[in-house]
């Protein structure tokens, strides 16, 4: 991303939508270098993403999320993948967490670990923040590489 108004714009996204940090967690996840159809790209993992949120979903929520429109708040940003900067496909997320009479903190944690790991391109789930703040919106929003940009199509803050 190399326009820095752009990332201030969605810096601003993600603090409106985030702001209350003891009801959202992070996320990260790498994926494998290799698939059935070759090398992993931003394009495979924009479905492996889709993927994981409709399994989420479902767990959480059971048919409710396709019939009414409910699902997890979230917003993904995918970093790293191309060759040249030799760094590893990845994704940074925050997930707003679902009432506490729907599913509890660690339940939720477990189903969104297997609901990655489910996925055919998943790899390693890196690391769980229980508790994000500012730097961990800021550190997602980074963008250092032009690969590095937000996961639009599975990312829903404004459900």
């Amino acid at each position: 991303m190399k326009d820095k108004r752009v990332q201030i714009k969605i810096r601003e996204i993600v603090d409106t939508y985030f702001s209350n940090s003891n009801e959202c967690i992070g996320f990260t996840g790498t994926f494998k270098t290799y698939g059935r159809f070759g090398r992993v790209n931003q394009d495979i993992v924009i479905r492996n993403n889709r993927n994981m949120m409709n399994f989420l979903n479902y767990k959480i929520y059971k048919n409710k999320f396709r019939r009414n429109k409910l699902g997890v708040k979230n917003f993904i940003v995918i970093e790293g993948g191309e060759k040249k900067y030799d760094k590893e496909l990845h994704i940074h997320t925050i997930f707003e967490l679902p009432p506490s009479n729907i599913i509890s903190k660690t339940d939720f944690v477990r189903n969104l670990k297997q609901s990655f790991h489910k996925t055919y391109y998943a790899n390693i789930v890196k690391h769980i923040n229980s508790s994000i703040d500012q730097g961990w919106n800021e550190y997602i929003t980074k963008f250092i590489f032009p690969c590095d940009e937000p996961d639009w199509q599975n990312s829903n803050y404004l459900i």
